[in-house]
């Protein structure tokens, strides 16, 4: 199986956009409106505001007698970026250096590509906030 390039095409300009607006802890508006503007617009059933800014996401594919759940973090560090490309964080002292950006990008096209396996199950997809509470916690 292959992956549509323009579906690849689209999840690096998500995981760019989530790079370029980070956000940190429970803090995460812009972020958790995007990824909720995305699953909506993929006819997914969203959920907001578990656990503060969390999302779950639920495509039911067949008669949902399994299912199977995913899940990624959004949430930034509080670290500087000092990189110079166009999709550089543009909140200062804030940077996605821990590869959630991507993570969610990714889980963000998984509904697009799931549909088309044929595989009947519900499938849940989770974005949590704030895995790092302790760094969040000991922030100066």
């Amino acid at each position: 199986m292959s992956l549509d390039q323009n579906l690849i095409s689209r999840m690096t300009e998500w995981r760019q956009h989530l790079h370029r607006f980070p956000e940190c802890g429970f803090d995460l508006p812009l972020t958790a409106d995007f990824i909720a503007e995305r699953l909506t617009e993929f006819g997914i059933e969203v959920t907001r505001n578990i656990g503060q800014q969390g999302i779950v996401g639920v495509l039911k594919c067949g008669d949902g007698a399994n299912s199977i759940g995913l899940r990624a973090d959004m949430d930034a560090l509080f670290i500087h970026e000092e990189n110079q490309f166009e999709h550089r964080s543009r909140h200062d002292g804030q940077m996605h250096a821990c590869g959630h950006d991507g993570h969610s990008a990714m889980l963000l096209g998984l509904p697009v590509i799931w549909r088309n396996t044929g595989i009947l199950t519900v499938l849940s997809i989770l974005f949590s906030s704030r895995m790092k509470s302790m760094a969040v916690a000991l922030r100066p």
